[in-house]
C-alpha cells in the first residue's frame, strides 16, 4: 500500500495540472475558442479553495487552532466563489489573495504545532506554483 503521505503529494501536484494546462493550452492551440479558460481557470481554483477550506474545517472539528477554522474558511470560500460569478480581470486577483490567505492559515496552523513539517513544505510548494500559474495566466491571456 502507498504511504498516505506519498499519494498526499501526488495527488496535490497532480492537481497543478488543470491550472497549468488552462495555461497553456492556448499557446499551442490559439484558436480553440470552444472553451472559456477565464471561467475553467476561475472555477477549478474556487473549488481547490473550498477543497483547502474543508481542510481546514477537519482540523478545526478535531483539534484547537489559533484562529476559528469555520469562519475564516468559509470567508476565503465565499470570496472564491464570488470572483467566479462575476468573471472579470478583478476575479483573478480576488482568487489570488484567497490562496495567499489560506496558505497564512496553514502557516499560523504549523507554528502551533498542528500540521507536520512534510504538510506546510506541501502546501508552500503547491501553492507557489498555482499562484505563479495563476500570475503567467493573467500576464498573457487577460
Amino acid at each position: 500500500m502507498i504511504e498516505k503521505t506519498i499519494l498526499a503529494k501526488f495527488l496535490t501536484y497532480a492537481g497543478a495540472l488543470p491550472f497549468l494546462g488552462c495555461l497553456i493550452i492556448p499557446f499551442i492551440q490559439p484558436d480553440f475558442t470552444a472553451l472559456n479558460f477565464n471561467k475553467i481557470i476561475l472555477t477549478y481554483s474556487a473549488v481547490i479553495v473550498s477543497f483547502i477550506a474543508g481542510i481546514h474545517w477537519g482540523i478545526y472539528m478535531f483539534k484547537e487552532a489559533p484562529i476559528n477554522l469555520f469562519i475564516h474558511s468559509n470567508i476565503s470560500t465565499l470570496f472564491a466563489w464570488f470572483a467566479v460569478l462575476v468573471n472579470t480581470p478583478i476575479s483573478f486577483g480576488i482568487i489570488l489573495i484567497c490562496f495567499f490567505y489560506l496558505l497564512f492559515i496553514d502557516k499560523q496552523l504549523y507554528d502551533a504545532e498542528i500540521l507536520d513539517q512534510w504538510y506546510i513544505r506541501l502546501r508552500v510548494n503547491i501553492s507557489l506554483i498555482v499562484m505563479t500559474t495563476l500570475a503567467l495566466y493573467i500576464i498573457f491571456h487577460l
